[in-house]
Parts: structure tokens; sequence; C-alpha cells
């Protein structure tokens, strides 16, 4: 379990590493944004604004995550469903 010292738990008080979160995992592509943002009317896009909107969306999906984990886990489920994702958004 060497990956442990590279991991933040949500919930501190619990030893399960399912419910951890890896710290500064990028998840979404630079060529990804570049997608959104051609399809979007770009013409040309820089790659500032390509790394900025991937903080943006990553950001905006880590929280939404959290909530959605909160709501399974008010709810005594460990499977986080689409309901608690459409609950976390509203």
């Amino acid at each position: 379990m060497f990956w442990l010292a590279s991991v933040k738990l949500i919930y501190p008080s619990t030893n399960n590493y399912k419910m951890a979160k890896i710290k500064n995992k990028n998840i979404l592509a630079l060529a990804t944004m570049e997608k959104f943002l051609k399809e979007s009317g770009a013409i040309r896009v820089s790659t500032n604004a390509k790394e900025e909107l991937k903080n943006i969306l990553e950001n905006y999906a880590k929280d939404i995550s959290a909530r959605a984990i909160k709501l399974a886990n008010h709810s005594k489920r460990k499977t986080v469903k689409s309901v608690d994702i459409k609950l976390a958004i509203k």
C-alpha cells in the first residue's frame, strides 16, 4: 500500500481506501478541452485557454462528486447513483 502516501482521505475517521481521493491527478486531457472549444466555435485555441478550462471542469467535477458521495452516504449506500449526481448539481 505504497500509494497511500499520495492519497488524501475524504473521511479521515475511516481507513477505507475506497473512500480516498487521489490528489493532483489529471483526469481530463488538453486535447479534449480543445475539442470542446472548437465545437463551440473557436477557430484557434491557446494552451492557456485549454489548461484553464481543464482546471475549471476538473474542480467542478470534484465538487459535484464530493456532494454526491455525501448524499449516497446519507442514504446509507456505498454506491453513488445517478440520482445522487443529479441532486448534487442542484
